[in-house]
């Protein structure tokens, strides 16, 4: 068979895999795999993918022939400018965007890059990292090393270097459907984000759930930014929204809307357990609580909340006008955990609660009188947990 054949079948194979496959693990194991066969001898394959995320600069995948697996390996921002990388084979192509080969044998980049000597260690003969270009701009970068004694053949390095477009293909579909969800989970949350990707989005399109709704807000928070500065106070209220997400996701809750100095969030009843979904609820509150004192303590800005708890069947969907939809809950019991919450600073309480919700848990709670809240009928009784962290005044 023609080296052109050899290409051609490979490409196709990389091809199909792509296309039925939504991890790039699996189509890298398919260049693995072909590069074997094609008698490239790999002892280790490479791709590494610029991403676009919040908190990742990119993604490592490396199959090695001693598992026969792929594994991968995020990268955080700020690693595109560590030595690491700057010293990398792979920063040289994503720079010049040209190939790269190091015919190891010889001691080509041996001093340049450090990382060859670890190929080296490992009996490897000869490199290649082959750019790869996709239509969004970015260079991602496609590598290899073999240990076949005195390296590769030029119909080697072109049976490699066919693969490019076909992984740039590969890149840009996954990409594009990592960069889908994590858009749609980081704004709409990890629950709803999938559920709109999976075109849950028209108008009026709602289910009935059941669930521990969670409402709150900043004490005091007019103050603060009076003392501290619209600017300096963006960036405490950063800081404070990352502890209630921290604890609400720890607790299997769902942050759904953020409002100003406010926040909503569920814990959703799986089944008929709604003790689980309130002791989640309750958990997230005591860990925001005890993050909270432990933050104003380290940078000297008291940022406290209080937080209203309440349980009941909530409306679960879209809501809005054709061309603006919000994805949130609605109902009565979501009001209802939005006036128990404003209740917090009267009475000098951390967290309080409904009776429904402390009826929901065998915890104790000591009773903080009955109360009535704007827009219901009748009076609620409201309680506050035994474990509550001591209420901190807004001015220390």
């Amino acid at each position: 068979m023609s080296t052109a054949n050899i290409d051609a079948a490979l490409v196709v194979e990389v091809a199909k895999a792509a296309a039925v496959s939504s991890s790039l693990d699996t189509v890298l194991h398919a260049v693995a795999d072909g590069l074997t066969r094609a008698g490239l001898a790999p002892g280790r394959v490479n791709l590494a993918v610029l991403t676009v995320h919040p908190a990742l600069a990119g993604i490592g995948f490396a199959w090695s022939r001693a598992t026969a697996r792929v594994a991968s390996q995020s990268r955080p921002w700020g690693f595109l400018d560590q030595r690491e990388h700057l010293e990398s084979p792979l920063h040289a192509v994503m720079t010049s965007r040209e190939p790269l080969r190091l015919r190891l044998t010889a001691g080509e980049g041996a001093s340049e890059f450090p990382i060859v000597q670890d190929f080296i260690k490992l009996g490897a003969t000869d490199y290649l990292a082959v750019p790869v270009q996709t239509v969004r701009g970015d260079t991602h970068v496609l590598s290899a090393w073999t240990d076949l004694p005195g390296g590769w053949s030029d119909a080697h390095i072109a049976t490699m270097s066919a693969l490019a477009p076909v992984m740039a293909l590969a890149v840009e579909s996954s990409e594009w459907r990592r960069l889908s969800l994590t858009v749609v989970e980081t704004y709409l949350g990890r629950r709803t984000g999938p559920k709109v990707l999976a075109g849950q989005i028209h108008r009026g399109e709602s289910e009935r759930i059941r669930a521990a709704v969670w409402f709150c807000d900043v004490r005091s928070f007019t103050d603060l930014t009076r003392r501290l500065g619209d600017d300096a106070m963006v960036t405490a209220m950063d800081g404070w929204f990352e502890l209630v997400v921290d604890a609400v996701h720890g607790h299997d809750g769902e942050v759904l809307k953020f409002m100003g100095d406010a926040l909503l969030a569920i814990f959703p009843v799986e089944g008929d357990d709604w003790a689980r979904a309130v002791e989640s609820a309750l958990d997230a509150a005591e860990e925001l609580h005890d993050a909270e004192q432990v933050r104003a303590a380290q940078t000297g800005v008291p940022i406290f909340s209080g937080v209203g708890l309440h349980t009941g069947e909530v409306i679960y969907g879209n809501v809005g006008a054709p061309g603006r939809l919000d994805f949130t809950v609605l109902g009565t019991a979501v009001n209802t955990a939005a006036r128990i919450a404003g209740l917090c600073k009267p009475l000098r309480e951390s967290t309080v609660v409904s009776r429904r919700l402390a009826e929901s848990t065998g915890r104790d709670f000591r009773p903080c009188g009955s109360h009535e809240l704007r827009g219901l009928s009748e009076p609620i009784d409201i309680f506050a947990p035994l474990s509550n962290v001591d209420y901190v005044p807004s001015g220390i």
